[in-house]
């Protein structure tokens, strides 16, 4: 399988409390050349978008205590100056449960 590197050189954060899920998000992402951040919960996800505002934002939203709905919260009311408004952001939610 030929890589496309569609994502070449583009900063995104990953926040996932599952380590399992966070290792394939980074490395799926890290194949099409992204340069990854992750974080395994809210705190350390606010903590990296402020140190290194992404332009791209992958979440889970269903996290113990503060969940990804409150971190996507927290994006929102950022001021464009605090890298509020990141260009994109996709939710994941993978609760485990059979269908």
């Amino acid at each position: 399988m030929a890589l496309l590197n569609h994502l070449q050189g583009v900063p995104i954060l990953v926040l996932d409390d599952d380590p399992d899920c966070l290792e394939l998000l980074i490395f799926a992402l890290g194949m099409e050349g992204a340069i990854v951040s992750a974080a395994d919960c809210v705190a350390a996800a606010q903590t990296s978008f402020l140190a290194q505002p992404p332009q791209l934002v992958v979440s889970d939203l269903a996290m113990p205590g503060t969940t990804g709905y409150d971190f996507i919260a927290w994006l929102r009311a950022l001021s464009p100056v605090a890298g509020g408004r990141a260009s994109a952001s996709a939710s994941l939610n993978g609760d485990g449960k059979p269908s």
